[in-house]
């Protein structure tokens, strides 16, 4: 195939990538919220004793 027989593919995403977790947790709703959001707490839950881990 000759450079002037390639076509270049584009691709296009419209659709918006999501993530939904559902699972019942017997504890007050702010707990938990709070366990998933404050890097305080997230660090005690997430991952190993060795586990490195960035804010977004």
């Amino acid at each position: 195939m000759t450079c002037e027989e390639r076509k270049i593919m584009t691709t296009k995403t419209t659709e918006k990538t999501s993530l939904e977790i559902k699972r019942f947790i017997n504890a007050p709703r702010d707990r938990v919220y709070a366990a998933w959001t404050d890097p305080v707490q997230l660090k005690e839950w997430w991952g190993r004793k060795r586990f490195e881990r960035s804010r977004s």
